[in-house]
């Protein structure tokens, strides 16, 4: 038990040296996919090409030699494109789940004083959730109070909250 240890350490210390890029890559794709706020598709769409890696890793594998160091490249691509699109899906439903707190707190609000609140703090709305998702609010709309949002994947795509219907409509560009 004990030698199977440090031989275990040090099959992971020589992968780790042999796939320093495609890890670098990976750890990449993924920091970045989780700082571009509302960019996620564009990203996504250009991150594409990436995935032309694995067909030729495909091909490579077919040569005998490295045939293991092929597989666990294409596994660490895979993998850091499965916590890309895991990300993405998380990142959407909470902000689908804010975003119907938000509208909540405002109905609660108009039933409480009989007309819509000139501001999101006024219906007791933490302004940092408004500022990080990027919620829009105007009690000066065609039709009443006007909220909205952009997606998390796209700035060009937008979700408004329609009060007649007590539901969130996406609106695509």
């Amino acid at each position: 038990m004990h030698a199977v240890l440090p031989r275990l350490t040090a099959t992971l210390a020589t992968l780790a040296r042999r796939h320093a890029r495609t890890l670098l890559g990976c750890l990449l794709l993924v920091s970045l996919n989780a700082l571009l706020d509302g960019f996620r598709f564009m990203f996504m769409l250009a991150m594409l090409s990436l995935l032309l890696i694995i067909p030729v890793q495909l091909w490579w594998l077919w040569r005998r030699s490295e045939r293991l160091d092929r597989l666990l490249r294409i596994a660490l691509w895979l993998l850091a494109w499965a916590a890309v699109l895991y990300t993405d899906h998380r990142v959407v439903q909470q902000r689908e789940a804010d975003a119907a707190h938000v509208a909540r707190q405002i109905e609660q609000y108009q039933r409480l004083y009989q007309h819509p609140p000139r501001t999101l703090a006024e219906a007791g709305i933490d302004p940092a959730l408004a500022t990080s998702m990027h919620l829009r609010y105007s009690i000066e709309g065609a039709y009443g109070p006007l909220l909205f949002y952009p997606s998390a994947l796209s700035p060009f795509d937008r979700y408004f909250y329609d009060f007649k219907q007590h539901r969130w409509d996406f609106h695509p560009d």
